[in-house]
């Protein structure tokens, strides 16, 4: 017997609910099937609706079927004498029913159906491939190029009150950045064409601007857009038109019902937008998936993953992440994951302080609703944000213990074991986890590097991350630091001149600070001013007044413990002071505790107690950096005043500053000041020996020369003439270029590392 009679006949002796049951089964198990080959981007997304609707169709004539076959076909036949046969001319009707409801024709017309289906998609398919109709590709049709470069104009918005132009372009650039077949043109060399066309990057990418620049660069394409209002309705309109002649190539249209779902619209729209160009299905069904966070809100998880995403490729500027990571809270206010990337974000990059606080312990108080290796990043960030850097660091170890991959975990460890001098740790840890693809990890990664002398090795780091992904803003910055830090001042000044600048304004102005880094390092003080005064001005005007104090303070710490000139320090912290408005701002932002450390370490007693006792009212609040600031201030000033436990004091906050390399040139200071030549003498060795760097760290970056002035000071006031004509020696060089002021310390090291036998 044939395999189809076989069937047919054991689907005739099923009853109605067994059929239902086979069928309903049959079909849920066919179409997860279909979807996965969906998913994996085999076959177009519609097919999935084309093979519903025949499972729809087939089920009333399947059951019909079931209850012909199996309801009429067991009745008792009529016989001819019968006298309702010869009444109503016999059961023809019945007999024509089980004819044509037979099992062989439902099967026969489900085959048919799906053949019909398969017939449709494999036309599409080819019509897709060679161009033809509407399913063909722009590429198939000879109008774009595989892999052209396209320049994204910005979107305008009717309604920018609830849907920013600005947030559909960074969402839509985060989706394109996927596309395996265009390539949207980069904000660098866009900025640079715009500087060349006397355009200011600042105000904009409209449509007709960015027609006249793709011409220019020679793109493809361009993509621009509009957001309107339709009723309760956001309409997201779009078009890709071609560079040279402005001719429309393609239309694209998206609706959401509400500000909640325009995120589900943009990657809709992208979605379409790849298709039509000529993307793979495939490759379009492998755009990466939300992160895997815990929340109840997939609209609050769809901000999360744009923010946290574009903030680490570098494709969305930081104030807008923080935008986002706000509009996630704001529609799950127990969005652990949010909370603590809005805390982190504006740590790094600058913003409200007090919010950034509020934040992190809002994170640690939803942590109970998390699971276990979520819940554990939460606390472990909770504890680097209270200043237990030991019991972070435990956490996090755990965390990597249970998973080993996790790349957040590895990241955050890294980091803390670096500010700590644990530069070998580090790359234990980097030795158990590849992840050159995360830019921070790189960050941590080549720090260490450098702190031991690895330069090649932290060079080689940045390298393979500017393969993988070399749209990321940070590249020059941080090749700077890392040459700058390790003595190849020239080399790091040469790439800084040479490489066009970031079209990023965060690692803008790193790059900015770290020119005046270099030369604060080569003794050229008075350009340093000026450029380091730029920096403050432009890392205001990016992130705020928090990272302006920041940059800001550089100057002082240079004037009064480079140059000596404690009197035009104290000036220039009074001017930093007005030009943030500093009385304006709220207690958390005002940095009284790194300002309590700046006047205690220029000598200024009374501003130093001042500051230390606004410093009070936030105490609880604030973050470690801040805590140990105001306690080794204190320290200092109690040293100042000749109380005995005050070097105890300056030790233990040392020690408690996440920064160790911080630490100890304060701790040099401190001891200098009370005369333990000895300890200051171990501590400001270590400071030189380990050119650790983050950024804006200033005491990580500017003082190694001076400390080496100071160490052939106090090594020959030791006695010890072969190691203070070393360190004579290295000052020497250091400063071959420094301003003529400052020649005469020159030739003063020279001098002395000669007659010390150097």
């Amino acid at each position: 017997m044939s395999p189809l009679r076989r069937i047919l006949k054991e689907a005739h002796r099923r009853d109605l609910w067994q059929v239902l049951g086979i069928f309903i089964g049959g079909g849920w198990g066919f179409l997860q099937v279909l979807d996965l080959f969906i998913e994996r981007g085999f076959v177009p997304e519609w097919v999935f609706g084309g093979a519903l609707l025949a499972l729809v169709a087939g089920l009333p004539v399947v059951l019909v079927t079931a209850y012909v076959q199996r309801g009429l076909g067991t009745r008792p036949a009529a016989s001819p004498g019968d006298p309702e046969v010869q009444e109503d001319g016999g059961d023809g009707g019945e007999r024509t029913l089980q004819g044509l409801f037979t099992w062989r024709n439902a099967i026969g017309g489900g085959v048919a159906a799906f053949a019909l289906l398969g017939v449709l998609t494999a036309g599409y398919m080819l019509m897709r491939v060679t161009g033809i109709g509407s399913p063909g590709t722009l590429v198939a049709q000879g109008v774009f190029e595989q892999g052209g470069e396209v320049v994204l104009a910005d979107f305008e918005s009717s309604v920018p009150e609830t849907v920013p132009g600005e947030l559909i372009t960074e969402a839509l650039r985060i989706d394109l950045a996927q596309s395996q077949t265009l390539r949207l043109l980069p904000n660098s060399t866009v900025n640079a064409a715009l500087e060349r066309m006397r355009r200011d990057p600042a105000d904009g990418l409209p449509a007709d601007v960015a027609l006249e620049l793709a011409a220019r660069e020679g793109a493809e394409g361009v993509i621009s857009g509009e957001v309107a209002r339709a009723g309760s309705t956001i309409v997201i309109t779009a078009r890709l038109a071609a560079a040279g002649t402005g001719d429309e190539l393609a239309a694209f249209r998206v609706a959401a019902d509400a500000e909640d779902a325009v995120i589900d619209a943009i990657d809709e729209l992208s979605r379409r937008m790849r298709e039509k160009v000529g993307e793979s299905l495939r490759s379009v069904a492998r755009s990466e998936p939300l992160e895997r966070v815990a929340t109840s809100s997939v609209e609050a998880l769809q901000r999360y993953t744009l923010a946290a995403q574009g903030l680490d490729r570098g494709t969305i500027s930081p104030p807008v992440a923080i935008q986002m990571f706000q509009e996630a809270v704001a529609l799950d206010s127990t969005f652990s994951a949010a909370h603590r990337a809005l805390s982190v974000a504006i740590n790094n990059v600058g913003g409200d302080r007090e919010l950034a606080a509020r934040s992190v312990r809002a994170a640690y108080r939803h942590r109970h609703r998390l699971p276990e290796r979520e819940r554990l990043f939460t606390e472990a960030s909770y504890h680097m944000f209270i200043g237990n850097e030991a019991e972070a660091i435990r956490s996090f170890r755990s965390l990597l213990t249970l998973d080993p991959t996790s790349v957040g975990a590895a990241t955050n460890l890294t980091h803390l074991l670096g500010f700590a001098g644990r530069y070998d740790e580090v790359l234990d840890v980097a030795a158990q986890l590849s992840a050159y693809d995360e830019s921070t990890w790189v960050w941590n990664l080549a720090a260490a590097h450098t702190a031991l002398g690895n330069v090649e090795e932290a060079l080689s780091a940045t390298d393979s991350l500017r393969v993988r992904a070399p749209e990321l803003p940070w590249f020059t910055m941080v090749d700077s630091y890392i040459l700058g830090m390790s003595g190849r001042v020239d080399e790091a000044r040469t790439l800084l001149l040479e490489a066009p600048p970031s079209s990023d304004p965060v690692p803008r102005a790193y790059e900015i600070y770290m020119n005046g880094v270099l030369h604060t390092l080569s003794g050229e003080l008075r350009a340093a001013s000026e450029i380091l005064d730029g920096a403050e001005r432009f890392g205001g005007e990016t992130s705020g007044p928090s990272v302006q104090l920041s940059y800001g303070l550089a100057t002082p710490w240079t004037a009064g413990l480079i140059e000596g000139d404690t009197a035009r320090a104290a000036q220039e912290v009074e001017k930093l002071k007005r030009e943030v408005r500093w009385e304006e701002l709220s207690a958390y932002n005002r940095d009284y505790g790194m300002l309590a450390l700046t006047w205690a370490v220029l000598g200024y007693q009374e501003e130093a107690e001042r500051m230390l006792d606004g410093f009070q009212d936030v105490a609880e609040g604030s973050d470690p950096w801040a805590r140990s600031s105001a306690r080794l201030g204190a320290a200092l000033v109690a040293i100042r005043r000749g109380e005995s436990d005050g070097v105890r004091e300056l030790e233990v906050a040392a020690e408690d500053h996440p920064c160790h390399r911080c630490g100890l040139f304060v701790r040099g200071l401190g001891y200098e000041l009370a005369g333990e030549r000895r300890k200051a003498i171990e501590v400001y060795e270590e400071y030189v020996r380990y050119p650790f760097f983050d950024a804006p760290t200033f005491l990580l970056h500017i003082f190694a020369p001076a400390v080496h002035e100071r160490l052939g000071e106090l090594y020959e006031a030791e006695g010890d003439s072969v190691r203070a004509a070393q360190h004579y020696q290295a000052f020497a060089e250091a400063w071959s270029q420094a301003d003529a002021a400052l020649q005469p310390r020159v030739l003063r090291a020279r001098e002395r590392a000669e007659a010390l036998g150097g």
